[in-house]
Order: structure tokens, then sequence, then C-alpha cells
């Protein structure tokens, strides 16, 4: 009887030239949401594709490795005319590594502050202190876990 109900219902679009679409949209690296919109399928239909598909999982899971190779050959063969591309191959490649850290990110703020002349000593030194403050509590909070 299920064959019936699934004969009689509207034909399904799953098909190789659905399936490259949305492949080549995740490579390109939209989201599932908007390959959907390009494939011309609702998100559901891609939910139940790809628990019913194996194959298509295999082929998203392909496409989107291919594309970050891509992107991070792209950006590596930049850091050839600025270093900073490297950097950031860098950190996208091994995040554990190259993660920018919090006192980074504040020296830099502090620092682009301070060459701007847009705050006062007194005013650095109160960000400091909230900043080491901050530090002591988040290390507290992670020894009361």
């Amino acid at each position: 009887m299920s064959g019936v109900l699934k004969s009689a219902g509207r034909p399904s679009k799953f098909s190789p030239a659905v399936v490259q679409t949305l492949c080549d949209c995740v490579k390109d690296g939209l989201s599932f949401k908007a390959a959907c919109k390009a494939a011309c399928i609702s998100q559901e239909t891609f939910r139940l594709w790809r628990e019913d598909q194996p194959e298509l999982v295999e082929a998203i899971e392909k496409a989107r490795e291919i594309g970050r190779r891509e992107a991070l050959r792209s950006i590596r063969a930049a850091g050839e005319k600025d270093w900073r591309a490297h950097a950031e191959w860098l950190r996208l490649s091994f995040p554990e590594d190259y993660r920018a850290r919090p006192d980074h990110i504040t020296q830099a703020v502090q620092l682009n502050q301070t060459t701007h002349g847009s705050i006062t000593v007194e005013r650095q030194k109160a960000f400091q202190e909230r900043h080491r403050r901050a530090l002591e509590n988040g290390s507290d909070s992670s020894k009361n876990s």
C-alpha cells in the first residue's frame, strides 16, 4: 500500500543536477538554507534526503571540504604578497595553536586607542584593572565547575 501512496504523489526532485547544485553551493560557502534556495528545494526536503540518501551526505561533506581546501589555498597564495594572509591561514588551519588570545586583543585595542589620543592614562588603567578582574573571575569560575 505504501508503494501506491509514493507513486500517487509528486515525483521527487532528487536528481544528479539538483545534488550538483547543492554541492556547488556548499563548496562555495553558502549555508544549507541558501543552497536549498538555489536548488529550488525546501530545507525540509533537504533534511529528509540527508536521512534517506547516505550518498548525498557524503557528497555534501566532500564538497564542503573541497571548498575549505580551495579557500585555504587561496589565502596561503595571498601570503606571497601580504604576510597577514599567511597569519590568517595559520589561524584557520591550526586554531588550537594560533587562535587570538584575549590579552592580545586587549593590548591591540589599548594601543589603537592610545595612538588615536582618545583615551586618557586614567581610563586606560581602569580598563586594565577591569580586564585583570575579569580574568581572575573567569579563572575562579572554571575552578568551581
